[in-house]
């Protein structure tokens, strides 16, 4: 088969491929970090394969725990510069 393709076609074709769902961490980083103009958001990473899982606009504790109990596994939670959560929140 003899088939011309252009760079962007393959990339649309490969973005159209379902990703697996990520399995939940053992130990989680989470970070959070400015947007601009005082929006923030929240980055959480399987910190032993150093894959992103997660993106979110925003950087409460309230949504981090929500994450965790619905992602039951993660035994250690790495904080990164989240003076503002509550160390409960980062503890099973």
């Amino acid at each position: 088969m003899n088939v011309t393709l252009s760079r962007c076609t393959v990339l649309s074709q490969l973005m159209r491929v379902p990703l697996p769902s990520p399995e939940t961490p053992r130990v989680l980083g989470v970070d959070d970090f400015a947007l601009y103009g005082g929006t923030y958001g929240t980055l959480l990473v399987d910190a032993t394969s150093r894959l992103p899982l997660t993106l979110w606009e925003g950087r409460d504790a309230e949504q981090l725990g929500r994450w965790l109990r619905e992602h039951p596994g993660v035994e250690v939670a790495l904080p990164g510069r989240l003076p503002h959560l509550p160390a409960g929140h980062l503890r099973r």
